[in-house]
């Protein structure tokens, strides 16, 4: 099956300035998403979700890989943190896939990449929008972004960010998907390119 559609969900919380990973948190996910678009299959859908305090589909399911790239270049990060948001959002961009002509009554395969570097602390619990990813058949794979010893400096004072690896543990264990942990660009980049390969249809 060449054909599915992939939702990379990516958290744009301003806690992902943080500079426990080179360059930054933000960037370092950036490329990495950006590489792991690339490496689809060129009939995959992809859509691009973000979230901080509230979710946005960025970008509707689109085989159009410079699109993707420009919207992942032009993320804006703000406050909070909605990962259960961001999964209800994905599950969203889903229902905009065009049907295939060929196969026009057929759902094709679909799966939510989500990266995140910290926990829910808006919104609606991601538990219940993994469970409406299972209901949907849309596992997804998460990725816990960060170290534990990430900061961002406000107003002159170190705020902790750690990233939760429990969260996005729970998450992919609900929907059926995978859960990853990457602490470096480097490994952000493996990881991606693990989940290619699992999700070729």
């Amino acid at each position: 099956r060449d054909r599915a559609t992939i939702v990379v969900a990516l958290d744009v919380s301003w806690s992902m300035e943080a500079e426990d990973v080179d360059p930054n948190r933000i960037r370092a996910a950036q490329a990495a998403a950006k590489a792991f678009i690339g490496s689809l299959p060129e009939r995959f859908n992809v859509a691009l979700v973000t979230f901080a305090g509230t979710p946005a589909v960025n970008v509707a399911p689109t085989t159009d890989r410079g699109v993707l790239d420009r919207a992942i270049d032009a993320l804006v990060l703000a406050p909070s943190t909605a990962v259960g948001e961001g999964i209800y959002k994905s599950l969203d961009a889903l229902k905009l896939v065009p049907p295939d002509p060929d196969n026009p009554d057929e759902t094709p395969p679909a799966a939510i990449v989500l990266l995140s570097d910290g926990a829910t602390n808006v919104g609606r619990a991601s538990a219940g929008a993994a469970t409406s990813a299972k209901e949907a058949g849309v596992p997804v794979y998460t990725i816990a972004f960060g170290t534990q010893n990430g900061y961002v400096e406000t107003n002159g004072r170190r705020e902790p960010v750690p990233s939760d690896p429990v969260e996005m543990a729970q998450i992919a264990r609900i929907s059926g998907g995978k859960t990853f942990t990457a602490g470096s660009s480097g490994q952000l980049k493996e990881v991606y390119s693990s989940i290619a390969k699992s999700i070729g249809y």
